[in-house]
């Protein structure tokens, strides 16, 4: 009787095991168009990594911005030996909130820190570090998906660095996100003046 009971007991596990497997591979199959965002979060992403619309939070930009949005910024010829660099890196796939970071860093970098743009105190550059050319920035900041830093280089060389993390807190509410940046920028300028 009880072997009995032991080999029921298994088949209906294997069982089981076997309908799980075959329920998993399908589950995969039906949402092989959709994918869970790099940063960890439910948001979804289209096939097209470019043209991502955020399902889970209406009103978040689907498309980054380009540095071609403000075209009355000069850009110098030159760059200062001692500048602040904003670098935002970034995955080809991209959630809303991902990009809505991206398109509020360079604008105030363009809005309102366009004087130190146009004379080579600030620069801004939004990296994928999913193209193998970036890889080596992995490394070098430490990174672990997107992120926003800032970098204050001196004689052209990086002195310090430091990744905001508070934006991840704060996309949830633009003023404050446009605040934080534009707050944090303003103290690595900050250091630029004697």
């Amino acid at each position: 009787m009880i072997n009995g009971m032991k080999k029921i007991t298994t088949v209906i596990l294997l069982v089981y095991v076997a309908f799980s497997i075959v329920w998993l591979v399908v589950k995969i199959a039906r949402n092989a168009q959709e994918t869970p965002a790099i940063d960890g979060s439910n948001h979804v992403v289209s096939e097209n990594p470019v043209s991502i619309i955020d399902q889970d939070m209406p009103g978040l930009p689907s498309e980054p911005g380009s540095d071609a949005d403000y075209p009355d910024v000069v850009r110098p010829t030159a760059l200062s030996p001692d500048r602040i660099i904003v670098y935002y890196f970034h995955r080809t796939i991209r959630c809303g909130p991902c990009i809505l970071i991206e398109n509020t860093a360079r604008e105030v970098i363009y809005v309102d820190f366009r004087d130190y743009v146009e004379n080579g105190k600030l620069e801004w550059r939004a990296i994928n570090i999913d193209e193998q050319e970036n890889e080596h920035f992995i490394e070098e900041f430490g990174l672990y998906s997107q992120e926003l830093i800032f970098a204050e280089v001196r004689d052209g060389d990086i002195e310090l660095w430091d990744n905001n993390e508070e934006v991840w807190q704060a996309y949830v509410d633009e003023n404050r996100l446009f605040d934080i940046i534009r707050d944090e920028l303003a103290s690595w300028i900050g250091r630029l003046e004697p």
